[in-house]
């Protein structure tokens, strides 16, 4: 099960699906590296940088069907990138509680009449 970073409070409103990319290993957040050409890197302890045409194709063949890319950060908590494959942790907004439809059984159990069968 993939942990995912809280989505109740946000210090900056991401721009685009770039700022939800995750690594998978360390958790960390993916950060563009022009250094080694065009490629995603996390910390150099984690593993080598990762190719971006790659993961924006992944990214760009599983998001649109269901939401524009520029609309991403609206129904995503993070996008983990491993190293064949990504994740999309899709946003649920929490539950509230619904009262019952019928009331409680009453709490106390009511002995039978005298006189009747048990």
């Amino acid at each position: 099960m993939y942990s995912t970073p809280s989505r109740t409070i946000r210090q900056t409103t991401p721009s685009s699906y770039r700022d939800l990319l995750r690594c998978r290993f360390c958790r960390r957040q993916l950060t563009e590296d022009t250094t080694a050409g065009r490629a995603y890197t996390c910390s150099p302890d984690c593993r080598a940088p990762i190719n971006a045409d790659w993961v924006d194709a992944q990214v760009t063949r599983a998001l649109p069907p269901r939401i524009p890319l520029d609309r991403a950060w609206h129904a995503l908590n993070a996008i983990t990138v491993g190293t064949r494959q990504i994740h999309l942790a899709w946003f649920s907004p929490p539950q509230q509680r619904q009262p019952p439809a019928t009331p409680h059984p009453p709490e106390t159990f009511l002995h039978p009449p005298p006189g009747t069968p048990r």
